[in-house]
């Protein structure tokens, strides 16, 4: 009987738990991906340290600017300050390699500025800055040329007023390049009505700065000549305390 017994609990047992079961698969290990942690610090970023080509290029343009009023208005203090930006860039080293003779070729013009004490000395600087200006611009791409019509040149009221447009035309002639903007500008200067004054030294400055306007109309941009031109300008400025606008 206790045989029998033993019999009918093992069969309740095996009723009440079921039958025996296949024990579970483990996870195949091999298709997961297994988790890398890097040793190594997450790298910084490189810090920008100079500003756009098209930034750096409207920065050099104002300057160049803000250099040519000081020019003209024969402002030794302003073209030493000014000058004395353009000369302390410190982004050359950071450009690349095909920009670094133009932007070298800039400072250096306007080390020449910040070193001028006359009115020549500033002319002859300012249009080597100008000249340098192009090259890069005639490599490398530039603003795009003014379509300003004859009309506008000539637009102004009195000698002065002329004077300014021509320059102004000359100066974009020079910088952009544009020899078209360049013979309109000594074309016109070279035309305008001579300066209405009893002194002789101002009538002197006109007449230098027509022939210099007469020599600039029959050739290409030139800084040199550029130069030339701004000098006279800054000398009769700076001779009787002429603020051009």
């Amino acid at each position: 009987m206790t045989a029998i017994a033993c019999a009918l609990s093992t069969s309740l047992l095996l009723t009440l738990l079921g039958p025996c079961s296949e024990p579970a698969a483990s996870p195949d290990v091999s298709t997961e991906k297994p988790l890398v942690r890097s040793s190594e610090a997450p790298r910084e970023l490189p810090q920008q340290q100079t500003p756009t080509a098209g930034t750096f290029m409207s920065d050099h343009a104002r300057e160049a600017a803000a250099l040519r009023r000081a020019v003209i208005a024969g402002r030794f203090d302003l073209i030493h300050r000014v000058s004395a930006v353009i000369a302390s860039d410190t982004w050359s080293s950071n450009l690349r390699p095909d920009y670094v003779p133009h932007v070298t070729a800039l400072r250096r013009a306007a080390g020449a500025a910040l070193d001028a004490r006359s009115t020549q000395a500033a002319g002859a600087a300012l249009g080597e800055l100008g000249a340098a200006c192009s090259a890069c611009h005639r490599e490398h791409g530039g603003p795009p040329v003014s379509t300003r019509s004859e009309g506008a040149l000539t637009g102004g009221v009195g000698s002065m007023a002329i004077h300014g447009a021509a320059e102004q035309a000359m100066w974009e002639g020079l910088f952009t390049p544009s020899e078209a903007s360049w013979k309109q500008g000594a074309e016109l200067l070279a035309s305008a009505p001579e300066l209405a004054s009893d002194i002789e030294d101002i009538a002197v400055l006109g007449r230098q700065l027509r022939d210099l306007a007469l020599d600039a109309a029959a050739g290409k941009p030139r800084g040199d000549r550029y130069g030339s031109i701004v000098a006279t300008c800054s000398s009769c400025h700076r001779r009787f305390s002429i603020e051009p606008h």
